[in-house]
């Protein structure tokens, strides 16, 4: 499979315009970041939406990036979520079975709203569709491509070299 390796500064110039297409329908009280992938996304975002950061530890993929068979929770909420409005966020919706997972799983939390994003939609087969009660943000659609972020690496000079100029 290709890789794509992206540098912070498009990531962040990605968030900015996600942000405001947020912002045109949705202001959340809460962010939840999918641990992982969305910690970082959820950090930028949240300059532009200015409401809080919780968590959620899900995972479907292994530290060295074998895939589990199903959905490990290993880390939830104790705060009350009813009647706020929740924006989750992920880096990438891949097979969309994690996004799935959480979405579902939040809906039980009885939110006023309930939306996502992430930063990048791959233009493939999903395992589940986003439910209407759910809006759907994208940063951007790319192919099914593996997606290097740069907080993945263990060698920033190394992946910045591979980044488009």
């Amino acid at each position: 499979m290709n890789k794509f390796h992206i540098s912070y500064n498009e990531v962040h110039n990605i968030i900015q315009k996600l942000s405001v297409k947020i912002l045109k329908d949705f202001k959340p009280d809460v962010i939840i970041s999918i641990t992982g992938g969305g910690l970082v996304p959820s950090r930028i975002i949240r300059n532009y939406l200015k409401c809080d950061v919780l968590c959620v530890g899900v995972k479907l993929y292994n530290a060295d990036d074998t895939r589990n068979n199903k959905i490990v929770k290993y880390q939830w909420l104790e705060n009350n979520l009813e009647n706020k409005k929740v924006l989750i966020v992920d880096e990438v919706d891949d097979t969309r079975t994690t996004l799935g997972y959480v979405i579902k799983e939040l809906k039980k939390e009885n939110p006023k709203e309930l939306a996502c994003c992430v930063i990048h939609n791959k233009i493939k087969e999903k395992t589940c569709e986003i439910p209407s009660y759910c809006s759907y943000y994208v940063g951007e659609e790319t192919d099914d491509v593996w997606i290097a972020y740069p907080w993945e690496t263990d060698n920033i000079n190394e992946h910045q070299k591979y980044c488009k100029k």
